[in-house]
């Protein structure tokens, strides 16, 4: 029955089965294929926030600038030519007949806008798988539970940041990203929207909102430092 057995130094020298060497390997297995998932979350953000980043510059640069004054000044003429046609208002009927036959180049002003407003809410979702439970696959990856985050995520932090207040404000950070995540994007929280009943109108917050405040320069500040982080935390659970 010798033959079954290893003595294993790093475990005090207690004597283990094969079985047991077996149970570990599983677990260190399905540790990294979690790491791994938490490394694909930061690694889709990373492509969401850069994208999102450079719509919202483009909405701004000369070329859509002008793009969007030629729109108007076309849709001014064609407005002209309208029976109906009123000088200080359009109405939704003239704009939808006009972008129907106006070819207009992509992305337009609102597009950028909206292109943005699209890619930071994935962003905010990728980002937040590493924070939201995840189910096990035996044998490949650990489930995403407060207990794994608490023993791994800590330890991948003190890679990236050297400074308790670095810490906290990456916490804050973390916390607007979840509450958004959680409340408007996915879930539909009543309190989250504002909504206000008015004797013609209801009035309510929309998601952009909350989502074109985050500050995309501190985001994309430490998402590679942490993506880098997580692969070198896997390595040492092999």
């Amino acid at each position: 029955m010798a033959g079954n057995y290893i003595l294993s130094q790093s475990d005090g020298g207690r004597v283990l089965s094969f079985s047991d060497i077996e149970e570990v390997d599983e677990i260190k297995r399905e540790i990294r294929g979690r790491l791994l998932l938490w490394h694909q979350a930061v690694a889709t953000t990373i492509t969401h926030v850069h994208t999102g980043n450079r719509a919202h510059q483009a909405k701004t640069q000369e070329n859509i600038r002008k793009e969007q004054d030629q729109y108007f000044a076309e849709l001014n003429e064609y407005r002209k030519q309208q029976s109906d046609y009123e000088e200080k208002v359009i109405e939704g009927e003239h704009m939808r007949s006009f972008d129907a036959n106006y070819k207009r180049p992509f992305p337009t002003f609102i597009e950028c806008y909206w292109i943005h407003q699209a890619c930071i809410s994935m962003a905010a979702i990728a980002f937040c798988q590493i924070f939201n439970s995840g189910y096990r696959d035996p044998g490949k990856v650990a489930a995403n539970t407060k207990s794994f985050r608490k023993e791994h995520w800590d330890q991948i932090l003190e890679l990236v940041f050297y400074d308790e207040d670095e810490k906290v404000e990456f916490n804050d950070f973390c916390e607007r990203l979840q509450s958004i995540r959680n409340s408007m994007l996915g879930h539909a929280d009543g309190n989250a929207y504002d909504v206000e009943h008015g004797a013609d109108i209801t009035r309510l917050k929309t998601m952009e909102y909350d989502v074109y405040d985050l500050d995309l320069k501190y985001w994309m500040s430490f998402l590679e430092p942490l993506r880098i982080s997580i692969l070198k935390y896997s390595e040492g659970t092999k």
